[in-house]
């Protein structure tokens, strides 16, 4: 499944689409690196394929929980701070709304989060107009 990923990722650089799945931490380190071309995707890709081939049978001996402990840094980092600050001074209710989404997200899944978020917006949004 990896492999696949990574040459659809690799497929996707080629013709200057987005990613299927991934994007947040391709994105995330494009950002970083100050890569502006579509062929970082490209090589991003061939990357993940060359590293899912080599390195993936030594990987599978590492604990679920500390892949889980990368995935949440990984978030950690990429959170816009700047962002959370100012919706703290300006706006509480999309700050309150935030932080239930998060919560959802966190203890049920990402899709609910999504809805649960989706539907709050609308309706506050609705009765506002």
């Amino acid at each position: 499944e990896l492999q696949g990923l990574a040459l659809t990722h690799a497929a996707c650089g080629i013709c200057g689409l987005m990613p299927t799945t991934g994007v947040f931490v391709t994105t995330s380190v494009n950002l970083s690196t100050g890569a502006t071309h579509r062929a970082s995707q490209f090589i991003y890709g061939i990357c993940v394929l060359l590293f899912a081939s080599v390195v993936m049978p030594v990987l599978a001996y590492i604990p679920q929980g500390a892949i889980a402990a990368i995935l949440l840094i990984s978030a950690f980092r990429m959170m816009p701070w700047g962002y959370i600050q100012k919706l703290w001074e300006d706006q509480k209710w999309y700050f309150g709304l935030l932080c239930v989404v998060a919560l959802v997200c966190f203890c049920i899944d990402s899709v609910t989060g999504l809805a649960v978020g989706t539907m709050a917006a609308l309706l506050v949004t609705g009765k506002e107009t």
